[in-house]
């Protein structure tokens, strides 16, 4: 299995119910809906009793969310079904966005000297999950630490090394202090791979690869926290470390060696 079926693998995983035969999924229909047209009168009593003793019932589980009197609060279950079906739906556009590029940007990490690392790189929200993409990579056979942006440019740039690769998330591709500490890491030798909405971003331009999530609607009321563009990064670093991790053949036992304190 190549890197690109390898990682569009990864990301199809989190997205197999997101789309059946061809269709969109919808949010879950109402109880009332999910009457069949034909049903006899005993079972249409029977599923009255159990509308009734679900709405009674506080602890009702609805497809594996946890609401309490559904019944009665819809509107909560049916937001919550609408976000996490709407990530799915941007993990599996991500997935269909894998390219050449995800090839090069792990042939550049597999390129390193001995001793390279995979600097991962971010500030905000990105920056969280950059911290999370680098320990997914260290405990799964590639090397990485995570460099904070703005930290970066106040001293911790020391940590890089000619050789190394430096790993940018930015959504908007335009934040400054990911761009300045790109900038500053190429100076001190390492190359650069983006991860950006878009391959037109400056720091898509100024990377040696770029990786692209597309443009990604968040899922806020305002459209405006990152949700969905964070989900799809975590992703796509999730696929990199992964395919990274095969192409090792890290085995079980190194995994085990890495984690003594994990119940794994």
């Amino acid at each position: 299995m190549s890197s690109l079926q390898s990682a569009r693998a990864c990301l199809s995983v989190a997205c197999r119910y997101v789309k059946v035969q061809g269709k969109a999924c919808r949010p879950p229909p109402s109880f009332v809906q999910m009457r069949p047209r034909m049903m006899s009168k005993t079972q249409s009593t029977q599923l009255d009793m159990q509308v009734s003793d679900i709405n009674k019932n506080p602890e009702h589980t609805e497809n594996g969310f946890h609401c309490n009197n559904v019944a009665s609060r819809p509107s909560v279950c049916q937001e919550a079904v609408r976000v996490i079906r709407g990530e799915a739906m941007a993990l599996q556009a991500l997935a269909d966005r894998i390219d050449s590029s995800f090839e090069e940007a792990v042939e550049l990490i597999e390129a390193m000297p001995r001793g390279g690392r995979v600097l991962v790189c971010g500030v905000g929200k990105s920056g969280h999950v950059a911290r999370k993409i680098a320990a997914t990579l260290s405990s799964s056979g590639t090397p990485a630490l995570f460099l904070h942006a703005a930290e970066a440019l106040h001293g911790d740039l020391g940590m890089v090394s000619p050789g190394d690769v430096g790993l940018l998330l930015s959504n908007s591709g335009t934040t400054e202090e990911t761009l300045a500490a790109g900038r500053a890491m190429r100076k001190l030798g390492a190359r650069l791979v983006a991860m950006s909405a878009s391959r037109d971003s400056p720091l898509a331009r100024e990377s040696d690869v770029a990786l692209s999530l597309g443009r990604i609607p968040e899922l806020d009321h305002n459209g405006l926290a990152p949700t969905a563009s964070t989900a799809a990064m975590m992703a796509l670093g999730d696929a990199l470390a992964v395919v990274l991790s095969r192409r090792l053949s890290f085995s079980r036992r190194r995994f085990h060696m890495l984690h003594p304190g994990g119940a794994l």
